[in-house]
């Protein structure tokens, strides 16, 4: 389990600003990124309440992808760290997993060698607010998704020419053991997150904009892990 000094902190304060009007942007035209028809579920992330145990002023972050290549399912995973310059990888390996883009389809990755079996480590590091790591007793934590539960969805030209407003929609997050959010309430639920993109302004590039529990983490008891490879495709 890796200690928060393991974590590179993200310099997103000055951007708050910017991150808030590309969420007011979705919500005033969400069928910009969601399509004409929008999912209940979708709806009420959109529009949700912020919740007091993510710090999105600070270093919160779409931050790796962990994966096991064939027969290796017994050794350390294989963590491939989602930054600016490896964006377009990224979405190439999680769409090989089943991950779904509307409208654009991702590009193919560069490496051939992706039989991987991608196992629920799509990982947002999540920073709990000073004032509420007392009520948490923890000050960050690890939010994991499977690919096939990822949806990246193209948006508008905004704010400046090349400023692409990308949007992510990652479902059904459970706490990992890594940092501390696991033995907390937050743990025992699961978690719909929604995220925008920085473009070329940080090292990290997609930041979470909303959160919204989507259940008892106990609905995916039983529910295998393994993303197994599949051609990608639209949604």
């Amino acid at each position: 389990m890796g200690s928060e000094s393991d974590w590179q902190d993200v310099p997103v304060d000055p951007l708050v600003g910017k991150l808030n009007r590309m969420l007011a942007l979705v919500k005033q035209d969400p069928e910009v990124w969601f399509g004409p028809t929008i999912d209940p579920r979708d709806h009420s992330l959109i529009y949700c309440d912020p919740v007091d145990f993510v710090d999105f002023n600070k270093s919160s972050y779409l931050a790796k992808i962990g994966h096991y290549e064939p027969g290796e399912e017994t050794k350390p995973m294989h963590q491939t760290i989602w930054t600016f310059d490896g964006d377009a990888e990224c979405k190439a390996m999680i769409a090989h997993c089943g991950g779904k883009f509307y409208p654009f389809k991702p590009p193919p990755p560069s490496q051939t060698d992706y039989e991987l079996h991608m196992k629920g480590e799509f990982d947002v590091k999540i920073s709990v607010p000073t004032k509420s790591v007392a009520r948490y007793g923890a000050g960050w934590g690890i939010l994991s998704a499977r690919p096939r539960d990822v949806r990246i969805m193209m948006g508008l030209e905004a704010f400046y020419p090349g400023c692409i407003c990308h949007a992510m929609v990652l479902r059904d997050c459970t706490a990992s053991e890594e940092g501390h959010l696991k033995r907390t309430e937050i743990g025992t639920r699961k978690w719909d997150i929604l995220l925008m993109r920085i473009a070329g302004q940080c090292v990290f590039p997609w930041i979470p904009v909303a959160i919204r529990d989507s259940g008892s983490a106990a609905e995916l008891e039983g529910t295998p892990q393994e993303c197994y490879p599949e051609p990608p495709h639209r949604i």
